[in-house]
């Protein structure tokens, strides 16, 4: 969220930076008094997490929270622009406030602030049963959205749900909404910090942030590559992860995780020239360097390497896992089955992570079984499976 002060006031705006950059800011009345405006920013600068100052920055809804429906009359249509479901879309009756009532309602506030939401449609995402009805093409592959989207009709009806459902217990008392456009407003001065930080509070209980795994990235080492150092294998993994993964590179901070020294190995000039090399690649992306103090990353690598097809050395191929954000839920869901005829016996196990990750597997058991022994392999197979991904409570 972002303070706008450039919503037709009248008054004189004093903007304030957020470190040295000169796009990150806030405009804050200039003729407050010095005492309410250095509060007033240092509240600010404390709950400055809340803000989303890119793109990047913005954080998804929880879908358990809202998230928007397509609202079709339950006909089969055939488009081929996915916006001509606007057509067969019922209007959603959620009724939008009217701006001379919301304006008559901060009339005689000392103290308002502006609430832009950036990108605040973006932050909903797509009802699953919906996204694929989004599908369009492009050169290079066939796309879906999976956040509301500006042009899909009603997304505004959705927005002001979701915000009627969040502030249920300021509007009208010290919060007035428009969509996506925000007024705290304050009966006395003193009160406009606690207002505020009433409103933050919201934001950060629903906002949220999921990991999960979104990418494993393999490669077979060559002959020469399989001579090379552990940690020349370690720098080598990330490379490749840059030529797989380009987009995930160039925008955002990429965390890695290791045992190893690697930013120091790189910055010496006296190393061989595929490490000197591989240096000035990363160089031009942001990657920082971490000890590894969790495991969870390397148990899911562990855990993948070991379930490869094949039984696959681990010093012939390198494994990436990528992940993103964070999200605590403890609820993991193993199926499984086995059964027997006389070319012998299998099982297959389909395990659904707590965010909703599907991993398949299916293993033919080398020994004669019967059907519930296999059923049995199957059960211990999957128990297996939670365990080594560190999961503690299983719904079979």
């Amino acid at each position: 969220m972002g303070i706008d002060g450039d919503g037709g006031s009248a008054e004189e705006l004093d903007k304030i930076f957020i470190g040295e950059s000169k796009e990150r800011y806030f405009q804050v009345e200039s003729q407050l008094l010095v005492s309410e405006k250095e509060e007033l920013v240092k509240f600010l600068k404390d709950n400055i997490d809340v803000f989303a100052w890119t793109t990047y920055d913005v954080l998804v809804i929880d879908p358990e929270f809202i998230c928007h429906h397509l609202n079709k009359n339950g006909k089969w249509r055939v488009c081929v622009d996915f916006t001509d479901l606007n057509k067969a879309c019922p209007k959603d009756p959620f009724p939008i406030p009217r701006i001379d009532q919301l304006v008559d309602a901060t009339v005689g506030h000392p103290r308002m602030s502006f609430l832009d939401a950036f990108q605040g449609y973006h932050q909903i995402p797509m009802s699953l049963s919906d996204q694929e009805k989004t599908a369009f093409h492009a050169p290079n592959g066939n796309y879906h959205y999976r956040v509301m989207h500006f042009g899909l009709k009603n997304v505004g009806s959705t927005y002001q749900r979701m915000v009627t459902r969040m502030f249920e217990l300021q509007l009208g008392h010290n919060m007035e909404a428009y969509i996506d456009d925000m007024v705290i407003k304050s009966k006395k001065v003193g009160d406009h910090l606690r207002d505020l930080q009433e409103t933050f509070s919201v934001f950060r209980r629903m906002m949220v942030e999921f990991k999960k795994p979104v990418y494993y990235i393999s490669k077979s080492l060559q002959e020469a590559e399989r001579r090379y150092l552990p940690l020349e294998k370690a720098l080598l993994a990330i490379v490749h992860a840059t030529r797989k993964l380009p987009h995930y590179f160039q925008a955002h901070t990429i965390v890695v995780l290791t045992q190893f020294p690697l930013q120091a190995i790189m910055r010496k000039s006296d190393y061989t020239s595929h490490v000197a090399k591989w240096g000035t690649r990363l160089g031009a992306y942001d990657v920082k360097y971490m000890s590894r103090t969790a495991i969870k990353g390397q148990v899911l690598a562990d855990f993948v390497a070991e379930f490869t097809e094949g039984g696959i050395r681990q010093e012939d191929v390198m494994l990436v896992v990528m992940s993103i954000g964070l999200r605590s839920v403890l609820l993991w869901e193993v199926y499984m089955d086995g059964a027997c005829n006389r070319k012998g016996a299998g099982i297959g196990i389909v395990l659904i992570t707590p965010e909703k990750l599907v991993m398949e597997k299916s293993l033919r058991l080398r020994f004669v079984a019967t059907n519930n022994e296999a059923k049995y392999e199957a059960l211990l197979a999957g128990a297996q499976m939670v365990r080594h991904l560190g999961g503690e409570i299983v719904e079979l």
